[in-house]
């Protein structure tokens, strides 16, 4: 054999060699990986991110991920960046998105760009939830309240506010203020109300004209405007404001760390968080898949709100909480009894002109 020859055997053999390898391990691979991960693509789950995300993650996207070889892909986005993206998204054959946090009234405004669960299909709907967590195109995720909150070392015990009629008090209680964007418009509203004396139970319908002005009166005192519930926890937690309204969950988040912050329940319009995937998803098996998953496992749902304080609807995770930790939470009756009940479905029916009009304020 020449030299040429023997060259291109030995390449030869090296090429084979290399092959064979190549094969076994993607077969070794294959056999290691859960059985559903095969011609799977990702699920990108949109929430506020940070403390939330990160609990998500740990108890809930991980254990998914593990159980069915699925990847989840969290991005964070505030309530109105997000409902814009999927409005633009909506015209495309498939969205970035698959799941996205919605909140009830986001059931009636954004009905046109999300897809009706199948709730009958979903064990976990009848063995695990609480009633009506599904409620048609969105599933129940957590709750709690949109809550006034302060840093105690500009008010400590004996000289806190108390209600939304303090945080409008800049005399008796001087500071930079924080509020929620126009993302949040009916939260923004509700207080700016009860701030100005009208009951909880006399909302509704909303008297808009005398909201705004209630707002245009704080607004000097409004030196952050929050865009994602990270940024509200950060900005009252490094003292950059003295007071502001946050969710709840992430007030308590910041207590249990031992962070210089105190709330209070009086006045604070229930806070409802849900699951709901896009009609346009890329991957909504897997997003179908995972809400069913969601609803499950007990044990996951008490140790997330040991991480992340805020009720969940596995109806039996609220078994593995304290007594004593459950007076703290916002289904205590003694909590549920200030909330704010909002009409979701007035809220929907006005969302259009409403929300232009609280843009319209904060832009000026």
């Amino acid at each position: 054999m020449t030299n040429r020859a023997s060259g291109h055997f030995r390449a030869g053999l090296m090429r084979g060699w290399r092959v064979a390898l190549a094969g076994a391990l993607t077969s070794l691979c294959l056999a290691t990986m859960p059985a559903t991960a095969a011609g799977k693509e990702p699920l990108v789950i949109v929430t506020s991110g940070g403390v939330f995300e990160q609990a998500m993650k740990k108890h809930f996207y991980d254990p998914f991920t593990e159980a069915t070889g699925i990847e989840v892909i969290p991005v964070a986005a505030g309530l109105g960046q997000q409902w814009a993206k999927v409005k633009a998204m909506a015209a495309m054959p498939a969205a970035e998105w698959d799941i996205v946090t919605a909140v009830p009234s986001d059931t009636f405004a954004q009905a046109d760009n999300l897809a009706a669960l199948d709730c009958a299909a979903m064990p976990n709907v009848a063995g695990e939830a609480i009633a009506n967590a599904c409620m048609g195109n969105a599933m129940l995720r957590t709750w709690g309240g949109n809550v006034l909150a302060w840093n105690t070392k500009s008010f400590p015990a004996g000289k806190e506010p108390k209600s939304w009629k303090d945080f409008w008090d800049v005399e008796n209680f001087p500071g930079p203020r924080s509020l929620p964007d126009a993302g949040y418009w009916s939260t923004l509203l509700m207080v700016a109300l009860v701030a100005d004396g009208v009951p909880a139970d006399k909302l509704f319908p909303l008297d808009v004209d005398r909201a705004l002005k209630k707002l245009e009166a704080i607004k000097p005192h409004i030196t952050v405007w929050w865009k994602t519930a990270d940024q509200s926890q950060n900005i009252i937690r490094s003292g950059e404001v003295v007071m502001a309204l946050m969710g709840s969950g992430r007030v308590m988040s910041l207590v249990k760390a031992g962070e210089p912050v105190a709330f209070t329940w009086n006045g604070a319009p229930k806070d409802v968080g849900l699951w709901a995937v896009l009609k346009n998803a890329p991957n909504k098996p897997a997003a179908m898949e995972f809400v069913n998953f969601y609803l499950g496992n007990p044990e996951a749902h008490a140790a997330f709100t040991r991480d992340f304080t805020s009720e969940t609807p596995n109806r039996r995770a609220i078994e593995l909480v304290s007594p004593e930790e459950r007076k703290t939470r916002g289904a205590d009756p003694a909590n549920l009894a200030v909330q704010i009940e909002p009409d979701w479905k007035w809220l929907a029916e006005n969302e259009a002109t409403v929300k232009q009009r609280v843009l319209e304020l904060l832009s000026r």
